[in-house]
């Protein structure tokens, strides 16, 4: 029987220094479907570079709005946002 609600860590291995070349994850965030814009929707997610001593930089995605069980911080090696071509990625 669990208990208590477990919560992640407060930082990530990349933001803790720890590097692990076995694997990356890249992510491209797609730009928002034209029945998305009649509906209203809005873009809730905000990019930054996180401050880890490497180039580039992993980057954070901050999920802003929405869903309240998807807020949140992730980080991730590379994030390409919605204003990249396929060409440019």
């Amino acid at each position: 029987v669990k208990t208590g609600l477990h919560l992640g860590p407060e930082m990530t291995s990349i933001e803790m220094g720890e590097i692990n070349d076995t694997f990356s994850v890249f992510i491209r965030i797609r730009p928002l479907l034209e029945r998305e814009l009649k509906a209203g929707s809005e873009n809730c997610l905000a990019v930054s570079d996180t401050d880890f001593p490497r180039d580039p930089p992993p980057q954070r995605i901050s999920v802003q709005g929405g869903d309240s069980s998807m807020k949140g911080n992730y980080v991730f090696n590379r994030v390409f946002e919605q204003s990249m071509s396929q060409e440019a990625i």
